[in-house]
């Protein structure tokens, strides 16, 4: 079954599971190649369903796509040595130039349209050619978008991912090209600068991750130079080690947050401990980890915490964003100072769905001034409201 019967089939009105099936099924003749002319017709479909807002039909294609590279390895490969890629570098242009108007920057379908993008782009990953390719073109274009203040968060934060997970398949002798290319060695000096600018601890991880990446540490031990004018900063990022790069990143950041003062978009402080609850949330099992830290995020308007994972490796991630907040209340007991979140719906934290979070403080420091940056006091019980005059010294 090629690429294009494929398609048909999902316009026609076939089920995913349907077409999942079908396109595992064995090409009746698999040595045949695709036409430049296929191409050419895809790329017209793909532009006049672009013109007309028609999303969800763009979505559709790109799924198409990533399940015949799934599966038709052969014919995948012929697409993309004949330009998919390229192609597919001009229709994420496309896609994210939409985002820019008013009417279009919060429509779901293009959300969803730009997240397929980064999907397809980690299922061309499958070939090499489709790295090189990716590597051409692609990368600028995700970098572009995760610097972009004004776009939403979440496509942000999984643009960084996509960019991540593609540069973790790069050759390392290839990534001498950021060092030698004019236009990568700029993406990696916008990377940079955005960090201090993020406004999420999320969106600052994942910056320093591109980073280190993208550039050997021997490269990146001289354009470090270039990327931060701090002396200090230039020190702590040399010192991220690439085995301990969670750790090592959190004491960069917090160092370079710190250093920003007033100017700074993420705040973080040291808690006592923290509830989902009932349940007591542990920071994660890393003896580099000394404190249990909490991410205030201006803008992105939320608070992060990383917590252990006791079914895997990895550490999972508490997000409370200021829309999903009913309503927030600090106060003073017994020489701590307590934060608790009613949510508007129950969110899954670990195996649990819980409505309530608490997080315990220790009294010096100045928590009522960071809530009202990230969440204002819409949320806030009247008779616990802050002063937005609040000085916030001693912070990390």
């Amino acid at each position: 079954m090629n690429l294009e019967t494929f398609i048909n089939a999902v316009f026609q009105g076939s089920d995913l599971q349907t077409i999942n099936e079908l396109v595992k099924e064995k090409n009746e003749n698999p040595s045949s190649k695709f036409s430049k002319v296929m191409l050419t017709t895809l790329d017209k479909t793909v532009n006049k369903d672009l013109d007309r807002n028609a999303f969800d039909r763009v979505s559709m294609i790109l799924q198409c796509i990533q399940q015949f590279c799934k599966h038709n390895f052969q014919e995948s490969a012929t697409l993309i040595e004949q330009g998919l890629v390229s192609k597919m570098g001009l229709w994420f242009e496309r896609a994210t130039e939409f985002l820019n108007t008013a009417e279009l920057e919060s429509d779901h379908s293009l959300m969803v349209l730009v997240e397929h993008f980064y999907d397809t782009s980690v299922a061309l990953c499958n070939y090499k050619e489709g790295i090189q390719q990716l590597l051409d073109s692609f990368i600028l274009r995700l970098g572009f978008l995760a610097t972009h203040k004004k776009r939403a968060h979440h496509l942000r934060v999984e643009a960084l991912k996509t960019l991540n997970s593609i540069m973790s398949l790069v050759p390392w002798e290839k990534r001498c090209r950021f060092c030698s290319s004019e236009e990568l060695y700029s993406l990696t000096e916008d990377l940079a600068k955005a960090i201090a600018q993020a406004g999420d601890y999320e969106i600052q991880v994942g910056i320093s991750e591109a980073l280190c990446r993208m550039v050997k540490k021997k490269d990146r031990n001289v354009l470090v130079h270039k990327w931060f004018d701090d002396k200090a900063m230039v020190e702590a990022f040399k010192e991220i080690n690439v085995k301990e790069f969670e750790t090592d990143c959190r004491k960069f950041l917090n160092d370079l947050n710190k250093g920003l003062g007033d100017k700074r978009s993420v705040y973080t402080f040291p808690c006592i401990a923290a509830f989902a609850d009932l349940d007591e949330l542990k920071k994660p099992a890393d003896s580099n980890l000394e404190k249990f830290w909490i991410d205030f995020n201006i803008g992105s308007q939320s608070i992060t915490f990383l917590i252990d994972n006791s079914a895997g490796s990895l550490w999972d991630t508490v997000t409370l964003a200021k829309d999903e907040v009913n309503v927030y209340s600090l106060k003073e007991v017994e020489d701590q100072k307590v934060l608790i979140f009613n949510l508007k719906n129950s969110q899954r934290i670990h195996s649990n769905l819980v409505t309530k979070v608490k997080i315990l403080f220790e009294p010096q420091f100045d928590i009522e001034g960071v809530l009202f940056m990230v969440f204002g006091d819409r949320n806030m019980r009247p008779s616990l409201a802050c002063s937005t005059e609040t000085s916030l010294p001693m912070l990390v």
